[in-house]
This record gives C-alpha cells, structure tokens and sequence, in this order.
C-alpha cells in the first residue's frame, strides 16, 4: 500500500437512500385464570405479521445462492425489483424490467407463521413457599437491515470488493481503473437469503421462592433461552477447500468475488442457575444478594465478531459466546445512617443540627 499497490480494493458508486414502507400487525389474547386459592395459571397468544418491508423506488437487488443436492453444485441467481440500469451478465442486455424470483418487489418472502404462545404458573406449596414457572416465544425483525443491504447492492448501488496484485509483479496501481463496474466477478456488498424467516426467542424459568423471616427470603430459579433464526454474515462465496493458485476458480460461485451474504441460520443457548436473597428494608437496613451460574453457547456472538470458517456447516462454529460469564455475584444494599430525630444517635438535635447532619 505504501508503494501505491493496494492488496484489497473495496468501492462503490450509485445513490444509497432507502425510503422503506412496512405494514406491521400484531394481535393477541391474554388471560389469568385462578384455579384455586393455591394456583393461577397465565394464558396467551399472540400473533405478529411482519412483512419484508418494501423501497418506494423499488430500487433493491439480490443474489440468491442455491444448491443443487444431487450434483453439489451452487448457482448464485441475481434478482432486481425494477429496470435494471446495468447489463443482465446472463443475456448481456441492459435496461431489463424486474426479475425478482417469485419474492415480489420486497426481494424476500413473507411470514405468515409467527405464532407466540405464552404459559405461566403459580403455585403456593404452603404459607411460605411459591412455585413459579414460564415459557414463551418472542420475535424480533431484522428486515428493516436486510432492505437497507439490498439498496446497497448491484444494480442499484454497485459494490466492488476484490484482491489486487496477487501476483510476483504487481499488476494494479491504487490510480488504475480496475475491473469494470460491470464485471460480476468483483460484485461486492451483502446480498440477503430471500428465504430468511423471522428472527425469535424461546424462554423458560423455573422458580421456587421461600419466606425464611418477615423481611426476608431465598429464590433459587433455573433460566434458560434459546435464540434461533438470529441475523448474521458470513463469507457465502468462500473457497471451502484450500489450494494453490487462483482462488476465484475454487470459489462455490466462481463467476463472484467475495460476497458476505446475510442470512437468519444463526442461534445461541442460554442455561442458568440463579439464587436471590432478598432483606426487605427495615430497621435502617436493606439487602439484594445474588449469584449466577451460567452457560451461553452460539454460532456467532456478534455481527462484528463473525469468524465462520465454512458457511454451510455452522457445526464447527458452536463455541462459548463472547459474553458467556459463568459465575456473576452482585450485592446491592441500602444502610440509613443512625443520625437524627428519632434516630439513636442525635435524636435531641435542635432543628439546625438536624437538618445539616441528620
């Protein structure tokens, strides 16, 4: 780089404004019902429809990675949502209408499955015992990130992302033109699984809290979550078998260069055992002590902490999060000093005292 040959090139030219509409619903029914005097039982449902929201320009574009599962073979499909300003690579015409797949002008399926149920329980065992316990689904959209990574990608908005002067004699200066914005070989961006579903939670507790004093108790619970369908990026036109020479002929896709492809296959678990004594306050004194146990396990801790070694088989990549903390102890307390009316120590204060130092 310093010598004016740069080893990796990443580009770009065209206008990024997105201007997204989306429709959200979301309905639901609750209820409490009291069975008997020693157990309620909680009740829900509810149910999101989250469509891939649309660009009122129709300006996104795709690439749709497929396999075939009798010969192995991947074939990366471009998809645009209205002219394409660009030549098609596949009949070298410009200015085509729209080609986008079957996912209509959003360039990605919709959901019509995000059903959330919920269920909970208490259950006093006797006059000082309660057994608590819960499980529920929760959902969470990632597609206004998904929309905004397709206005950013070819035809639209050309990304170029490329390795220069790999060979003895470097070949291309930081001043040369470079591969044409044209050529698919160099298409960069993030291009988006048109077939992502959305993103959820599965979480569950169990509890058991116990009255040792008028003012305090001991809470001893299992927690655990298990996150699926969870967004991130992975390197999809990787070469999955190491080599000499070239590596744009071992690529999956070897027409692309490299592409970080968007895609909801990630996940993470999450399994803990907690305690809680708590001292209610009283007599100038209050008290929250508690202690975590805790295990959490992923396929990618973070967007910015992906390391995915091949992206078809996310097995290999199961390992302990980057926020994983096995043991937490956390004390929180309130003491009232004993100074002042009514206090043990300057309870005959006269008013100025009191106020300054009670």
């Amino acid at each position: 780089m310093l010598l004016g040959f740069p080893s990796n090139i990443r580009r770009g030219k065209g206008n990024t404004t997105t201007n997204a509409n989306i429709n959200v619903q979301q309905y639901y029914v609750q209820d409490d019902w009291r069975v008997s005097n020693k157990l309620t039982v909680n009740l829900g449902l509810r149910y999101e429809f989250i469509p891939a929201p649309i660009e009122e320009t129709n300006r996104l574009g795709n690439l749709f990675v497929t396999r075939d599962p009798k010969s192995g073979l991947y074939t990366g499909t471009l998809l645009w949502a209205t002219t394409n300003p660009e030549v098609d690579p596949l009949t070298g015409v410009a200015g085509e209408p729209a080609h986008t797949g079957g996912y209509g002008q959003a360039l990605m399926r919709n959901n019509y499955k995000d059903f959330a149920p919920r269920v909970g329980f208490a259950y006093q065992l006797n006059n000082k015992t309660v057994i608590r316990s819960a499980y529920g689904i929760f959902y969470n959209s990632t597609f206004v990130q998904e929309l905004q990574d397709m206005r950013k990608f070819w035809p639209y908005t050309i990304q170029q992302n490329f390795a220069a002067n790999t060979g003895v004699v470097p070949d291309l200066p930081i001043t040369g033109a470079g591969p044409s914005f044209s050529n698919t070989a160099a298409i960069g961006g993030w291009p988006q699984n048109p077939e992502n579903r959305t993103p959820y939670s599965e979480q569950w507790n169990f509890t058991v809290q116990r009255q040792l004093m008028d003012d305090l108790s001991l809470e001893i619970a299992y927690v655990g979550s298990a996150n699926k369908k969870q967004v991130g990026y992975d390197p999809i036109n990787s070469a999955l078998t190491p080599g000499p020479g070239d590596i744009q002929a071992r690529r999956i896709l070897p027409a692309y260069g490299d592409l970080d492809g968007g895609s909801n296959k990630f996940s993470s678990k999450y399994n803990s055992f907690r305690t809680n004594l708590v001292k209610r306050f009283s007599k100038g004194v209050q008290i929250n002590a508690n202690y975590t146990w805790g295990r959490a396990m992923t396929n990618s801790s973070s967007l910015a902490e992906a390391t995915v070694q091949n992206p078809y088989d996310l097995h290999q990549e199961w390992e302990r999060a980057s926020i994983d903390l096995r043991h937490i102890f956390q004390l929180a307390y309130v003491y009232e000093l004993p100074f002042g009316k009514g206090k043990h120590i300057g309870a005959g204060w006269n008013p100025f005292l009191n106020t300054v130092l009670g």
